[in-house]
């Protein structure tokens, strides 16, 4: 469904290694936003990019997730794919969804990796699950807005 993201937006949220948006620039991304609260994270990301010489196609912040989805907003920034992977048991997933729906240009797509016990209560969002698949302990969902 995703294999072809060349010349895409991306927004890896709560990068962790980042490696959902080092897979999105390895499958031709235009440009990848990285951005996760933990500075140990944030320092290996930038260091992964050096690595790949992708420093022209990536830009990584430190942010907690509001004050960047924020950031974006302020600066008119819309993507083409999300990767939501927070902290599993956060209790955050819907407050995230809510916000970052705007910032979802009118084709893209969210993907969003849960544990697969955690119950998601997505019926207030104007939203298409496209896909909605366990595997082992995860719970993948791909999400478009309607």
């Amino acid at each position: 469904m995703l294999s072809d993201i060349t010349d895409f937006t991306v927004l890896d949220l709560f990068a962790g290694s980042g490696q959902y948006g080092l897979e999105a620039l390895s499958r031709g991304a235009k440009h990848v936003y990285f951005n996760d609260i933990d500075r140990k994270n944030v320092k290996l990301i930038k260091e992964n990019i050096k690595s790949l010489n992708e420093e022209l196609n990536a830009t990584v912040h430190n942010l907690d997730y509001e004050k960047a989805i924020n950031h974006y907003e302020n600066n008119n920034l819309k993507f083409d794919l999300i990767f939501i992977d927070p902290p599993y048991f956060k209790g955050i997933y819907e407050n995230v969804i809510k916000l970052i729906l705007p910032r979802l240009n009118e084709t893209g797509v969210i993907i969003i990796e849960i544990s697969k016990t955690l119950d998601l209560d997505l019926s207030n969002f104007n939203i298409e699950i496209l896909k909605d698949r366990n595997y082992g302990s995860k719970r993948i969902l791909i999400i478009t807005s309607i």
